[in-house]
């Protein structure tokens, strides 16, 4: 099926590395990875000659190769951004940027995503027994478990500038120190090792205070998580004593009350650790799609006039006694009725 594909999605095509103009036109599902890589080999061997990029999506392996691939492609897009963009960028921020910001998908699609989706799913299952229990008091439950999501998002919305702002600082640290160590006969020539001392101090000082801030917002979130659990163990212990003494709940249905709410809890409480990772990773991930976002060369070519069609022009020399030395006499038309009768060449 990929020459028909290829048919198909060849007027799509396009030579431009801008992911603006390469949407997702074709998605191949496979029942194994093994199938998955030769389909993608298939279409990247018979694609070859055809401006179009497949890409390979698969679990159970290693991340870094998946990093290694992110980092080929975004330094392929670098190269082909325009000089004047490197004229007010450092070349140690863009290293940074290519390294260490695509970093960001090991704990995107590693083991923190997993176990968020996963306490997400048993949350869910756990929040159906609970009210088929006592719908009352897992409602209690489920307020303040809406309250403190809404305060997880909040933090989070609010680390995630905080963490994109750290890798900027980083970039321009490591780009400082990258010219200071690359000139440094010209440092010493000045005199200058005061002034770039001065200088990369306060860029670590500025990471620090960045880095602190961090760290204040992370330890408010844990400690809301430690209060959750908490709230929701008074909240139980109240209700769910009254419901015994009442007659609507037995001991044990409290007991298992009490393991399920444990289920449904714990994750929900675990979700402010990995949380903080995957703001991070989008942190860096934001970086990278600001970097893809720039216009390429290419797209700058691709954007400009064409320039109209040439026509064959037919100059008319006289040569002097000397071979080498020729002089223009005439310039005729592009029209071949002006042309004189061409003599075949001997």
């Amino acid at each position: 099926f990929t020459l028909p594909l290829l048919q198909r999605l060849a007027p799509y095509a396009s030579k431009s590395f801008s992911p603006a103009l390469h949407p997702v036109r074709c998605l191949i599902l496979t029942p194994t990875r093994e199938l998955a890589i030769q389909v993608y080999e298939s279409v990247k061997t018979y694609g070859k000659h055809v401006p179009l990029k497949p890409f390979v999506v698969y679990g159970g392996v290693n991340i870094n190769p998946q990093i290694a691939e992110m980092r080929k492609k975004l330094h392929a897009h670098v190269m082909r951004l325009p000089t004047s963009y490197f004229d007010g960028t450092k070349s140690g921020e863009l290293i940074s940027r290519v390294m260490s910001d695509a970093e960001g998908i090991r704990n995107l699609v590693g083991t923190g995503l997993v176990q968020l989706v996963g306490g997400l799913v048993t949350a869910a299952l756990a929040l159906g027994v609970l009210f088929w229990l006592n719908w009352r008091l897992t409602a209690a439950i489920l307020g303040v478990l809406v309250l403190f999501a809404g305060m997880l998002a909040y933090a989070f919305r609010r680390l995630r500038p905080i963490f994109r702002e750290r890798n900027k600082i980083q970039a321009e640290i490591t780009g400082r120190l990258a010219e200071s160590l690359g000139g440094v006969r010209v440092v010493k020539s000045y005199t200058a090792e005061k002034f770039e001392e001065e200088v990369f101090g306060g860029g670590i000082d500025k990471l620090f205070g960045n880095i602190r801030s961090t760290m204040s917002g992370i330890a408010g979130v844990t400690s809301a998580s430690t209060a959750l659990l908490g709230v929701v163990g008074v909240i139980m212990m109240v209700a769910g004593g009254r419901s015994i003494l009442a007659g609507s709940m037995t001991l044990g249905d409290f007991i298992m009350y009490i393991f399920f709410s444990g289920l449904l809890v714990a994750p929900v409480a675990e979700i402010a650790a990995i949380g903080t990772q995957l703001s991070e990773a989008f942190a860096g991930l934001d970086r990278i799609r600001e970097i893809f976002g720039k216009t390429t060369e290419d797209d700058e070519d691709e954007a400009r006039a064409k320039l109209a069609e040439l026509y064959p022009v037919l100059v008319q020399m006289e040569k002097y006694g000397d071979p080498k030395r020729t002089r223009v006499i005439r310039i005729l038309g592009d029209d071949e009725d002006d042309w004189p009768a061409r003599q075949p060449a001997p």
